[in-house]
């Protein structure tokens, strides 16, 4: 080719450079949202089953189980919200968004969140003869973006991806550079060549307050974990208690709660039954199993201290309860109903020569009755 003919096809490349830049913005568009593959099958009493799907744009997708589309998914984080009508899990049916998972294994709801894809930054810039420059990313789910120089923008990327490059003149890019996220590709010499890079997001959790902070995460997953004064992840040490479960005062009681049924002390509207001692409430996250318990703390065997039982709105009839001292003597136990614990005093009359002597107090009230002179209580 000639010198001549060389300028006239630069003269003209322009053209091609707008069309392109066209398509670009199209295309840019269009990878905002990408269409995931979304199931919910796998398990038993499916008309139970329901559950949304948020995406990064605050778009919802509602749906239960059988179930198999495709979704427009924002590129970015979604939530998951589940829900079992009946409370009791969802008996083997499992959600599926991509290569994520759910499911609700007891009770009667459930959440998690995921990404579809990361939002990557696009340039391509720094060279001369630009508008001989053109190439084209396409992502692990089918999606492309194409270009040419100077161009800048952003990818939903799904994990590994190729890059294919032209320039139209055959000589490479002249110093111009393509940039996806932190790789660069280019052509250094030719009309063509290509690359790949992986855009996968890196899960972990990215609160800097966290104990498991994880700086290389770009993506939050959820995981984040904090000291909330004993250890990594541990739970606070409830009232009375230290880190190891220890009552502070040195006492231990312990309370246990029993299901009959097996399935723990909730409804399927939700409501719990509880026990409360001492202003502590126990049993409000009994939502499956045979049996909990629990160590009391401050609980003073000297006096009378109420145990009080609140109901579920049903299934309560399955519900009781026992306090034990650390020998394992019972000391207190109740069906679906309140009592005491400790020493609770049976006021009446003590004297067994009184009209209304009554053999179950053990604290005399001063009450005691007698019977006239040569009269017996009958009179």
């Amino acid at each position: 080719m000639d010198e001549k003919s060389a300028l006239l096809i630069k003269k003209f490349l322009p053209m091609k450079k707008f069309i392109l830049s066209l398509a670009t913005v199209l295309c840019c568009f269009a990878t905002l949202n990408a269409q995931v593959n979304v199931t919910c099958d796998g398990g038993s009493w499916q008309s139970e089953v329901s559950w949304t799907i948020t995406d990064a744009s605050g778009a919802v997708f509602t749906g239960g189980a059988p179930y198999s589309g495709d979704l427009a998914l924002a590129c970015g984080a979604y939530t998951v919200d589940m829900v079992d009508a009946y409370g009791d899990g969802w008996n083997g049916n499992t959600l599926s968004i991509g290569m994520d998972s759910f499911t609700i294994d007891y009770g009667a709801s459930a959440s998690g969140s995921g990404m579809n894809g990361s939002m990557v930054s696009v340039s391509c810039d720094g060279g001369s003869w630009q508008s001989e420059v053109s190439w084209t990313i396409t992502s692990a789910d089918g999606s492309t973006l194409s270009g040419g120089a100077p161009f800048a923008g952003e990818m939903c990327l799904t994990g590994e991806y190729t890059v294919d490059m032209v320039d139209a003149y055959g000589d490479g890019w002249n110093g111009n550079v393509l940039t996806v996220g932190a790789a660069t590709f280019t052509i250094d010499y030719g009309a063509s060549a290509s690359g790949s890079g992986n855009a996968a997001a890196v899960y972990g959790c990215t609160d800097s307050t966290a104990c498991n902070f994880n700086a290389d995460a770009t993506a939050d997953d959820g995981s984040c974990l904090f000291d909330l004064g004993c250890g990594c992840g541990e739970p606070a040490a409830g009232a009375g208690l230290d880190c190891a479960g220890n009552c502070l005062d040195g006492s231990s009681l312990t309370l246990t709660l029993t299901d009959s049924y097996g399935d723990g002390w909730d409804y399927y509207d939700g409501t719990v039954s509880t026990i409360t001692v001492n202003g502590v409430v126990y049993g409000s996250d009994f939502l499956g199993g045979a049996t909990q318990t629990h160590t009391l703390c401050g609980v003073d065997l000297d006096a009378c201290t109420d145990v009080v039982f609140t109901p579920a709105s049903g299934w309560a009839n399955e519900n009781s309860w026992s306090i034990s001292d650390a020998d394992g003597n019972i000391l207190a136990s109740g069906p679906d109903a309140s009592g005491t614990v400790g020493y609770c005093p049976v006021f009446g009359c003590t004297d067994s020569s009184a009209c209304n002597y009554n053999d179950a107090a053990d604290t005399d009230d001063g009450t005691c009755t007698f019977a006239a002179e040569n009269f017996d209580c009958d009179g």
